[in-house]
């Protein structure tokens, strides 16, 4: 005779998963059987839109596909955009937009731990990742001169350029994000604690990340080495130092270590930036609105290393100013679909929080 579970649904806290989602499980045992994530409850946007627009008035709508990883897809657009336009934009530019990136970046691990602390009750770690988290965004927000979605990176370079007194207030910034790191060594990464709690949690083996196709922090901690920004790089990314860490389990300790030692590297990149920037007065190469409207005929694909992962943007134009097909795809629609269903597969109830936690999911990135 099979056993019958009673279905139960668990509808997580904004706080533990960065949007809107639900999961129905069974229990046996005080583990959950048969995990169906459902992420239809948060659509805003979606590649399918993007069609019905000429590429011009797609700009203002490319931040919007994500509010972690906004100016990921903001370069992949604006990059295929040149790419089909025959379009250089100024060594500036290029400058500012990895800036913006791995501003964005840091951003991405205080959220991180933001979510993990929430979903081990961690209060200190919780509110100091929120003061910091809303310390990265005014600090973006002052580099755009303009609200957190507006577009920074656009088609032939960047919105605006920084003075020098605006540089000096982001140097400052980042080097008081760069003290904070220590803080939190001390707090929790240190803290005996959180790495119990941490460790042999929601583990992915190796072969199942090879199998579905992980990238980002959650590949990397099962000793994946592969970083876009090192393997392809684009922009200014070859010139950077680029470390790639790794470990050889990737459970929610070794997850959060991996993002810790990831940022650590963006400040010494921003750093990098800041002692080569070159004095160009011009930030945009205006002459992709010189030209016609219409793109020629072709395609772009377009991959960078976003805030979870290798983030693609497939974009074909038949010719004129709407695009035949654009498809963005996030690394949370493998974290959070197949992948998702099989770790949770007999997870214990007590650590489903912080399971999900751990692997940073966007449920307005699902099937962009």
């Amino acid at each position: 005779m099979n056993k019958r579970y009673p279905q139960f649904i668990y509808s997580p806290d904004r706080d533990i998963v960065n949007g809107k989602m639900i999961v129905e499980y069974e229990i046996d045992n005080g583990r959950v059987l048969s995990p169906s994530p459902n992420y239809d409850f948060e659509k805003f946007n979606d590649s399918s839109q993007f069609e019905k627009r000429n590429w011009i008035k797609n700009i203002p709508f490319v931040s919007r596909l994500s509010f972690l990883e906004n100016y990921t897809c903001e370069e992949l657009y604006s990059s295929a955009i040149e790419e089909l336009m025959d379009i250089e934009i100024p060594e500036i530019a290029k400058h500012l937009r990895v800036l913006m990136l791995e501003l964005a970046r840091i951003r991405g691990f205080f959220n991180y731990v933001f979510n993990v602390s929430t979903a081990l009750e961690f209060e200190m770690a919780r509110m100091w990742a929120l003061s910091d988290i809303n310390a990265l965004t005014k600090l973006i927000d002052s580099i755009k001169d303009s609200e957190y979605f507006s577009p920074f990176i656009i088609p032939g370079g960047v919105k605006n350029t920084l003075s020098a007194s605006g540089m000096n207030k982001v140097y400052e910034g980042i080097m008081l994000l760069k003290n904070r790191i220590n803080d939190y060594d001390k707090l929790i990464f240190q803290n005996e604690i959180f790495r119990l709690r941490m460790t042999n949690v929601g583990i992915i083996p190796k072969e199942s990340i090879l199998a579905f196709g992980v990238t980002g922090f959650i590949a990397r901690s099962a000793n994946i080495t592969f970083d876009v920004r090192k393997k392809l790089p684009y922009e200014i990314y070859g010139k950077l130092p680029i470390e790639v860490f790794h470990y050889e389990k990737s459970d929610a300790y070794s997850r959060i270590l991996c993002r810790k030692n990831e940022i650590i590297n963006s400040i010494q990149m921003i750093e990098w930036i800041f002692s080569n920037i070159p004095a160009e007065s011009s930030a945009i190469n205006k002459d992709i609105y010189k030209k016609s409207n219409s793109i020629r005929a072709g395609t772009s694909i377009k991959r960078a290393e976003g805030v979870n992962g290798e983030f693609l943007l497939f974009l074909e134009s038949s010719g004129g100013e709407c695009f035949k097909t654009v498809n963005f795809r996030s690394p949370v629609d493998i974290n959070g679909a197949d992948l998702l269903r099989s770790i949770l597969s007999e997870t214990s109830l007590d650590d489903l929080d912080l399971v999900l936690a751990s692997l940073s999911l966007v449920p307005m990135e699902m099937n962009l």
